[in-house]
């Protein structure tokens, strides 16, 4: 644990989005308005971002593509 130079705890809040229910909005307003505490950092979640793709999907995707170029070679 830190503090800042007033003796509030300096505290971190990992997110999985920037909207939030209205009860923990105001959670964190009523830790930011306190005198014991202050949100010093804010880290946005990315473990839903797309994940890089296999080989069977990249086919999927381009299965017109890879058909035109077989047919076009005979």
């Amino acid at each position: 644990m830190t503090y800042d130079r007033n003796g509030a705890l300096r505290v971190g809040i990992l997110m999985d989005s920037f909207t939030l229910p209205a009860w923990a909005y105001e959670v964190l307003a009523t830790l930011q308005q306190s005198a014991y505490a202050r949100i010093q950092l804010i880290v946005l979640n990315d473990s839903f971002a797309p994940r890089r793709r296999g080989v069977f999907s990249k086919v999927v995707k381009n299965w017109n593509a890879l058909l035109y170029l077989a047919y076009s070679r005979r």
